[in-house]
């Protein structure tokens, strides 16, 4: 044995002694002090790392409100307090969570982010576009069920209300059916819906005009930042009928799937997904129920990349 260990071994017995316990307690001290060592880093490591997220959190957020501030002269009527993590969301899926935080981070005020919603339904449950509404701005809502207006013209009273069905052509005049369900109101053939959803029910067929989406956005005046489509099973027909050489919105919300009381796992919609990445639109997100979809050029374009 070196003398090196015999001085070791000396000073272990002496603390030993002086403690009252075995070498075998002080060699299961040692050890037990490394492992509470290894778990102090552990969180230390933890720690640094929501620190950092909670920091990159309050960019996100401090960047919101000052850029809501700035569309106020006034100051004290601009909201000061929106919190991302805290926020009401009316969309079915998320979606406006999914929407404010895109626009948040590209540096657009929600407050200019105007809109155009095609099959608007009802003003605030399950739309896409009142949270935006809410933060002051405003856009064309179009709904083609008469027994829904009301409610829109009553709760969206800073939005164009159009009484009209979206299609290809504007001026013309087709049936509408009014479903149990307002969500699957559709012109023409419902035979299918009706099939596949047994408690379903038609109510009513009415006459109703046409209007297309080239025109409303000429009505407009502007392009929209946010187009949101939901006109069960019409999409991709309405979508080959926009003029997207004239008009681009920034972002467009599609629905992906069939109506189902299920949950739809696995069963988008493929032809959708490829007509979008053939105009230049990347699929951003989808919710279960509706892909957010960007316009890669602008985006592109708004980032400073080639």
């Amino acid at each position: 044995m070196s003398t090196q260990t015999i001085e070791v071994d000396k000073k272990c017995l002496s603390i030993c002694q002086k403690l009252g316990i075995t070498y075998d307690e002080l060699v299961d001290i040692r050890n037990d002090r490394n492992e509470i060592k290894k778990i102090y880093k552990s969180i230390d490591n933890i720690l640094a790392r929501m620190q950092q997220d909670d920091l990159t959190t309050l960019s996100l957020l401090d960047r919101v409100a000052r850029l809501e501030r700035l569309e106020k002269n006034d100051e004290s009527e601009a909201p000061k307090t929106l919190n991302m993590l805290q926020k009401m969301t009316y969309s079915q899926s998320g979606e406006d969570a999914i929407l404010a935080y895109m626009l948040a981070v590209l540096g657009i005020p929600f407050s200019q982010c105007t809109y155009l919603d095609l099959g608007a339904n009802r003003p605030k449950e399950m739309s896409n576009t009142y949270f935006f509404y809410a933060q002051g701005a405003n856009g064309t809502l179009v709904e083609a069920n008469p027994s829904l207006i009301p409610a829109l013209e009553k709760e969206r009273k800073g939005d164009t209300i159009v009484n009209k069905c979206i299609a290809p052509v504007s001026g013309e005049k087709i049936d509408f059916n009014i479903l149990s369900v307002d969500g699957l109101s559709a012109p023409g053939d419902i035979s299918v819906i009706l099939a596949e959803n047994p408690e379903v029910k038609l109510l009513k067929t009415i006459p109703i005009e046409t209007i297309c989406v080239n025109d409303l956005i000429k009505q407009m005046g502007e392009v929209p930042v946010i187009l949101n489509i939901d006109i069960e099973g019409m999409e991709l027909e309405i979508l080959k009928s926009v003029d997207f050489s004239k008009y681009r919105p920034l972002v467009i919300i599609l629905e992906m799937i069939p109506y189902s009381t299920k949950l739809p796992v696995g069963n988008r919609n493929v032809e959708l997904l490829d007509f979008m990445q053939n105009i230049g639109y990347a699929e951003y997100a989808f919710s279960g129920i509706n892909s957010v979809f960007i316009d890669l050029n602008k985006y592109k374009l708004m980032i400073g990349e080639k």
